[in-house]
C-alpha cells in the first residue's frame, strides 16, 4: 500500500477541507466531501484523476480499493460496485469501484478505513544470459545439496507447496501431484497459467521430468496452483486472497510451505501492510512462507512481502553455469538492503538464472537459443529471484518430510543457520549438506519480533492512521541512517586527511581547518543519528532506537575529539609563525592560550553533550529492554492463543 508523509496527509486533508462540498461526482461543483477514513493518498489520486482505466472522463475512473470493517453489508448494497475479494485474515474486502463511490462507502459507518488496493508483480521473468556448453541440464539441485536428501529418501512427498503465482500448466513434469485451486471469487480466469511464471516456478521447486534432466528441489511433494492473475492484472488483494485460501485449507490438505514469487509495487513498513499481516496469520498457523527479494539490486528491500521479517526472504546467486560453488557471486540484480524496519534482507540466496519449464508467452517471446524443446516439454533459461525462492521452498518441504515437527520458525533457523559463507553478501547460500544435520537440535529464528496487525477487526478510523504513521516514522528514520552515514564517510575523510598533516608551521593551518571540518561533520553526523534514533521509538522499533542513540554519542565524542585536535595544530601555527621578539612571543603563547581555553570549553561542553547522551542512551535502552521484555511476555501469552486459534482454523478449515 502506498505511504505518505505525515505532512503531506495534513496538508492534502486542508486542502482538501477547504474544497469540500456536498457529495457528488468527483470534479464537479465544489468536489466531494471526503470521510476521515479515507487514504489520503487515494483522496490525491481521485483529485488529480491519475489512476485510472484507459481515455475516459474523471467520472467514468475506477479505482481498486481496500475496504476494512467488520460487517459491511451496507456498503455492498452501493450499485455499481464490483467486489472484487473478502480477506479474512485482515478484516476486509476489495473493490473496483469510482470516485463517487467512495465518497459513499466513507459515509457508512461500519467501514473503518479505504485505501488503495495497490499492484503486484512477479519480481523474475526476465530472460537470462544465453545458454553455455551443458546447454539446459539443471545445476541447481547439486549446488543446494538436494541429491544428498532424495538419496535418503527424503523427496518432498506428503508436504504440500502452495504456489501463489500466475497460475500452472498441467505438463509431466508434475505428473498427478498438481492441485488447481479456484479461489471463491475468481473471475473466470482460466486455471492454467498462460504467463509461465508460475510454472517455471513450480517446476523448480517441485518439477520431475520423465527423463530424469529437469528435477526440481521436492519432486515429491503435492503442488497447489494458486492462480491469482486476473484480466484486470494482480493486486494486492488477489495475493492475500491466495493467503487466506492457505490458512483454510493447510491442515486438511497438508500445505507445509507457501511461494510468493512476486512483490508490492511501493515500498511499505510491514507492521501497516495488509499484505504482511496475510503472510504472518499463514505463518503463525504453521505454515512456512518463503518470498523472492526482488530484482531492484542495492538498498531495495523494502517491499511486501519481502520487507516481512517472519517470511524467509530468498535473493539470487550467479552460478557462472559451474557446478562448482567457488565461483558464485551474488546475482546484480538481487534486491538486497534492510527494510523500512530496520531488518537485513534477504537472510538466504539460492541460484537465480537457470532453466525452467515454460510452456507460454514467456517461452514464445524469448529469442532464439534461450529455449529448448525436449521430449517432455519446453524450457527456458530465465532469472530472477522468483526462481531463487522456489529452490528455498523445495528444502523447507524436504526439511518437513523427514521432521514434520519442524514449526515455521525452527525451519527458518536451520536454513539460515546451515548456509554456505558467499563472498560479498551479507546472506550465506542454500545448502542442505550443511543444514541438515541442525535438525537434531534446531533452535527458533524471529524472536523478538513484532507481529503486523494491519486491519484488525474491529480497528478504528485512527488506529489505521496510527499503523501508517509508524510506516512513515520507519521511512524517515532510515532516510536520517543514511544522511547519518554519509556525514561520517565525510567527516573521517577530513580526519584522515588531517591525521596524515606533519605539524609543521607549513600544514598546521591546513591540519587545523580540516580537523574543524572533521569535528563540524560529526556533529552533523550524531543529530542525524538521533533523529533517526527518535523515528524508531516513534514506529515502535527499540532495539534500531537504541543502536541509533549510542551511534549518536559515539559521534558526538569523536568530534569533540577532533576539536581538540584542531586547536592543538592552530596551536603550534601561532607558536612557530614569526615568533621574533619577546612581544610577538608574548601574542603568540596569548592566541595559543586562546585555542587551549576554547579546546577546554569545547571539550566540557562536548563531554557535557556526550554525558548527557550516554545518560539519555542507558535510560531510553533500559526502558526499552523492559519494553521489549514486557512485549515479548505479552507475545508469549498471544502466541498461546495464536495456537489455539490455529486449531480453530484446523476444525473449520
Amino acid at each position: 500500500m502506498r505511504r505518505r508523509p505525515i505532512t503531506s496527509a495534513v496538508a492534502s486533508f486542508a486542502a482538501l477541507a477547504a474544497l469540500a462540498g456536498t457529495v457528488g461526482s468527483a470534479g464537479a461543483g465544489s468536489g466531494p466531501t471526503w470521510g476521515a477514513n479515507v487514504d489520503p493518498d487515494l483522496v490525491q489520486a481521485v483529485v488529480s484523476g491519475t489512476s485510472g482505466d484507459g481515455a475516459v472522463t474523471h467520472a467514468q475512473l475506477r479505482y481498486h480499493v481496500l475496504v476494512f470493517g467488520s460487517g459491511l453489508e451496507g456498503p455492498k448494497g452501493i450499485t455499481g460496485i464490483t467486489w472484487r475479494d473478502t480477506l479474512d485474515s485482515v478484516s476486509g474486502d476489495s473493490a473496483t469501484v469510482s470516485a463517487d463511490q467512495i465518497v459513499q462507502m466513507s459515509a457508512n459507518k461500519s467501514v473503518q478505513y479505504i485505501t488503495g488496493d495497490d499492484p503486484v508483480g512477479p519480481s523474475g521473468s526476465e530472460i537470462a544470459v544465453g545458454p553455455s556448453g551443458a546447454a539446459l541440464a539443471t545445476l541447481y539441485p547439486q549446488i543446494d545439496g538436494a541429491p544428498g536428501q532424495w538419496s535418503q529418501g527424503a523427496a518432498g512427498s506428503g508436504v504440500g507447496i502452495a504456489i501463489i503465482d500466475t497460475g500452472i500448466t498441467p505438463r509431466g513434469d508434475f505428473g498427478g501431484r498438481l492441485v488447481q485451486v479456484t479461489l471463491p471469487a475468481q473471475d473466470g480466469t482460466q486455471s492454467a497459467d498462460a504467463v509461465g511464471h508460475g510454472t517455471a516456478v513450480a517446476g523448480i521447486a517441485a518439477g520431475a521430468s520423465a527423463d530424469g534432466r529437469f528435477i526440481g528441489i521436492a519432486p515429491a511433494s503435492p503442488i497447489y496452483a494458486i492462480n491469482v492473475a486476473r484480466a484486470d492484472g494482480v493486486y494486492t488483494s488477489d495475493v492475500i486472497a491466495g493467503l487466506d485460501w492457505v490458512a483454510r485449507n493447510a491442515h486438511d490438505k497438508k500445505i507445509g510451505v507457501v511461494n510468493l514469487s512476486l512483490s508490492q509495487v511501493q515500498p511499505s513498513s510491514y507492521l501497516a501492510n495488509a499484505l504482511d499481516t496475510a503472510v504472518e496469520k499463514v505463518w503463525r498457523q504453521g505454515v512456512i512462507v518463503v518470498v523472492s527479494s526482488g530484482n531492484l539490486g542495492a538498498d531495495s528491500a523494502k517491499f511486501a512481502p519481502g520487507n516481512d521479517p517472519y517470511a524467509i526472504t530468498v535473493g539470487a546467486t550467479d552460478t557462472n553455469d559451474t557446478a562448482a560453488v567457488g565461483d558464485d557471486t551474488l546475482a546484480s540484480f538481487s534486491s538486497f538492503g534492510t527494510t523500512l524496519d530496520g531488518i537485513s534482507k534477504p537472510e538466504i540466496v539460492a541460484p537465480g538464472r537457470q532453466p525452467a519449464p515454460a510452456d507460454s508467452s514467456l517461452a514464445r517471446s524469448a529469442p532464439a537459443g534461450y529455449v529448448t524443446s525436449e521430449p517432455t516439454g519446453t524450457y527456458i533459461r530465465i532469472s530472477g529471484t522468483s526462481f531463487s525462492a522456489p529452490q528455498v521452498a523445495g528444502a523447507a518441504a524436504l526439511l518437513l518430510s523427514q521432521h514434520p515437527g519442524l514449526s515455521p520458525d525452527q525451519v527458518k533457523w536451520i536454513l539460515t543457520q546451515g548456509e554456505r559463507p558467499l563472498a560479498g553478501s551479507d546472506a550465506g547460500a542454500l545448502d542442505l549438506t550443511l543444514a541438515t544435520p541442525l535438525t537434531a537440535h534446531p533452535a527458533s529464528a524471529n524472536r523478538g519480533l513484532a507481529w503486523a496487525s494491519y486491519g484488525r477487526a474491529g480497528e478504528r478510523t485512527a488506529e489505521f492512521r496510527a499503523a501508517e504513521s509508524s510506516s512513515e516514522s520507519a521511512k524517515q528514520a532510515s532516510e536520517s541512517e543514511r544522511a547519518a552515514t554519509s556525514q561520517d564517510g565525510e567527516a573521517a575523510n577530513s580526519c584522515a586527511k588531517a591525521a596524515g598533516l606533519v605539524a609543521t608551521p607549513k600544514s598546521s593551518g591546513q591540519a587545523a581547518n580540516l580537523w574543524q571540518d572533521c569535528s563540524k561533520r560529526l556533529d552533523e553526523a550524531a543529530i542525524s543519528w538521533d533523529k533517526a534514533a527518535g523515528y524508531w521509538a516513534d514506529a515502535n522499533q527499540p532495539a534500531n532506537a537504541a543502536a541509533d542513540e549510542k551511534l549518536a554519542a559515539a559521534d558526538w565524542m569523536k568530534s569533540n575529539s577532533a576539536r581538540t585536535s584542531g586547536a592543538g595544530q592552530a596551536a603550534i601555527l601561532v607558536d612557530t609563525t614569526n615568533v621574533t621578539t619577546a612581544p610577538n612571543k608574548a601574542a603568540a603563547w596569548d592566541k595559543a592560550a586562546a585555542w587551549d581555553k576554547a579546546a577546554a570549553w569545547d571539550k566540557a561542553a562536548a563531554w557535557d553533550k556526550a554525558a548527557a547522551w550516554d545518560i539519555t542512551m542507558w535510560n531510553r535502552a533500559a526502558a526499552w529492554d523492559a519494553a521489549t521484555l514486557d512485549k515479548a511476555a505479552a507475545w508469549d501469552k498471544a502466541a498461546a492463543w495464536d495456537h489455539a486459534a490455529a486449531w480453530d482454523a484446523a476444525a473449520w478449515g
